[in-house]
């Protein structure tokens, strides 16, 4: 009878503990899950984040008036390029079935640098074509105003201030425009990895807060040019 019993308390032992074992890995899997779900769903968060603000930056581009074709192309191209990139991680994302694969397909995605890299270059590179289109603007209407001094120096006037005054601005374009041509060179060069691309976006910056300040020299320039006519 002692006999039937402890095998019986065996028997019920074993129940138990199989039992535990099987909701504890139920319990570990369910975990697991939720965490390779979560993980998913952060790395598409991240992944859709960046390609919104590259659609945007894309649209705004596209119908810009001032950009020159060329460069509106490349900025399109390399938008094109990275959203392109973005959705192959995407597609990786999805289909990932553990953490560790996650992890090594977003990656890519913070390799990009959409944000501190792509996203700022482009930008910068439209600044930079639209103060080139208003440089070559403001060129094309020296010539005028060089002849109205000159025509107005052959009726007998002091020119003396206003030409001083042009020959200012026309140094100052000069400059603004060999800055922006350099800049965009420097822009359209840059390679994802390149460990000197931060330092690249901050001179430019600079450069082009200095076209910025010239611009507002030249406005000065024309209005005192005017006045000494």
């Amino acid at each position: 009878m002692r006999l039937k019993n402890f095998f019986i308390m065996l028997t019920l032992f074993f129940l138990t503990l199989f039992g535990t074992t099987n909701v504890m890995a139920k319990g570990v899997n369910n975990r697991q899950d939720n965490i390779l779900a979560n993980a998913k769903l952060k790395a598409d968060k991240a992944i859709d984040s960046r390609i919104s603000v590259l659609n945007k930056l894309m649209s705004t581009t596209q119908i810009n008036k001032t950009l020159s074709f060329n460069d509106k192309s490349a900025i399109v191209m390399d938008i094109q390029n990275s959203i392109s990139v973005l959705n192959q991680q995407k597609s990786k994302v999805d289909s990932d079935t553990n953490i560790q694969s996650v992890r090594a397909d977003i990656k890519p995605v913070m390799n990009l640098q959409i944000y501190a890299l792509v996203i700022p270059k482009d930008r910068l590179l439209v600044t930079a074509d639209d103060m080139t289109t208003l440089t070559t603007k403001l060129q094309n209407l020296t010539p005028q105003i060089q002849k109205l001094i000159n025509d107005s120096k052959s009726q007998g006037k002091n020119v003396t201030s206003a030409q001083i005054q042009l020959d200012t601005i026309n140094s100052l374009l000069g400059s603004i425009n060999n800055r922006l041509t350099t800049d965009k060179k420097a822009l359209l060069s840059i390679d994802q990895n390149n460990p000197t691309n931060a330092a690249t976006l901050i001179s430019i910056r600079q450069d082009l807060s200095s076209t910025r300040a010239d611009f507002t020299k030249i406005k000065s320039n024309f209005k005192q040019l005017r006045g000494s006519l």
